[in-house]
């Protein structure tokens, strides 16, 4: 499986962490790569849970999750509000665990006893080769009425698009979610009543799956 989303990994890790001592052997698996996909399953599995009931009007929570998922490796995750030290077990988090997974398989399959077999049962076989390009969002903006905005973008196969606003100096928090193209959404302006620019950005979504990269940042205007 070539892995690209937040539950992808979590899948793959689950196989290894049930097939990847038995074939540690085979795949010259050390006790530290045993113990990280225990860890970095169940942390995987704690940001998934706490980014779906955090508050909005904080630091987006997809952030946090693309923070420890896609990020940097080694950066720090810095935004929780709370850690529960038995699933965390060494808080800040540290980002970049796709990274660190693609460089851990490919030196599985150095092992000196990989088949394609075990690969299969660890996850990492199969479709690596030729994965299938990561989607660029690009998306126009037009001012509405009754401070809304209307947004026009190509969906490339995918489900929908999550928008993100922040306004000028703010923190990015979600707007909406857009299943086709147009779609209008309503941002509030600071001061009721009172038009301002704000910045907008989006991301693709495949299932609950945001897919590649953030969009570039663009300028909008909202009036009444």
């Amino acid at each position: 499986m070539f892995v690209r989303t937040y539950n992808q990994l979590i899948e793959v890790l689950i196989l290894m962490k049930n097939n990847l001592p038995g074939f540690a052997t085979e795949v010259g698996a050390t006790a530290a790569d045993i113990t990280w996909v225990d860890e970095t399953l169940a942390n995987l599995i704690y940001v998934r849970d706490y980014c779906a009931t955090y508050d909005a009007n904080k630091k987006s929570a997809f952030d946090i999750k693309g923070s420890y998922f896609n990020g940097p490796e080694g950066s720090l995750v810095s935004d929780f509000a709370t850690t529960a030290a038995a699933v965390v077990p060494n808080p800040p988090l540290t980002g970049g665990v796709l990274f660190t997974f693609r460089e851990m398989a490919a030196r599985f399959k150095l092992g000196p006893g990989y088949t394609e077999e075990i690969g299969i049962a660890l996850g990492i076989a199969g479709g690596e080769e030729s994965p299938e390009p990561e989607p660029e969002l690009d998306f126009d903006v037009e001012t509405k009425a009754a401070f809304q905005v209307e947004v026009t973008f190509k969906k490339k196969g995918m489900d929908a698009v999550r928008f993100e606003f922040r306004y000028k100096g703010g923190e990015w928090q979600n707007a909406a979610t857009v299943l086709e193209s147009p779609g209008t959404f309503a941002i509030a302006p600071q001061v009721a009543g009172v038009a301002e620019q704000v910045e907008l950005r989006g991301i693709y979504l495949k299932g609950n799956d945001e897919i590649g990269s953030f969009s570039a940042t663009k300028t909008a205007f909202i009036a009444p």
